[in-house]
């Protein structure tokens, strides 16, 4: 009986090396982590920067504001200054929430420190402050957003938290116009 089994299986591994049905299904299985993988950290970096750059550009155009005087004439407060920041970055990124505003008047350009916001243990730590100055005066705003990282593969330079979170930043340095 044994002799028998031994041609049987002989005969069955030619039948499976001839047959080439499925043959697509498999390679693509084979193919299709790495291939999903691929497109889930270009899609992870692309809307990364995407959320960069919309914060950065916010944080330009509100420093703009500070620059010129018109933050000073309306008055604004800290929790105004934020929301005009939001409002140029769009609250689809869940702004409000995630954004942290370091607005600090500086004796001289030497002094200019950027604030590093994760601690040693990884946790984001950010003490919010809002001087804006007056004519004349030197100032370093500092903006600070969260964002979730999708996929936990790839670091895309940014910093990132003990929670998984990038922590993007914007600065700008400048002087006071006379107002």
């Amino acid at each position: 009986m044994r002799a028998k089994s031994v041609p049987a299986m002989l005969l069955l591994a030619r039948r499976f090396r001839r047959d080439r049905q499925g043959v697509a299904a498999i390679e693509f299985a084979m193919l299709a982590l790495p291939l999903f993988m691929a497109i889930f950290i270009i899609l992870e970096c692309a809307i990364q920067y995407f959320v960069w750059t919309s914060v950065d550009l916010a944080v330009q155009r509100t420093a703009r504001q500070v620059r010129t005087g018109e933050v000073q004439k309306q008055s604004l407060d800290a929790a105004e200054f934020k929301s005009a920041v939001c409002q140029q970055i769009s609250n689809i990124f869940g702004c409000p929430s995630r954004l942290m505003l370091k607005v600090d008047v500086l004796k001289n350009i030497k002094s200019a420190v950027t604030h590093d916001p994760i601690t040693g243990a990884g946790a984001l730590q950010v003490q919010e402050t809002y001087d804006i100055g007056k004519s004349g005066d030197i100032l370093l705003v500092q903006a600070f957003f969260r964002w979730p990282a999708f996929t936990q593969l790839v670091t895309t330079g940014g910093r990132k938290t003990n929670a998984g979170d990038y922590v993007l930043q914007s600065t700008t340095l400048f002087r006071n116009e006379p107002f």
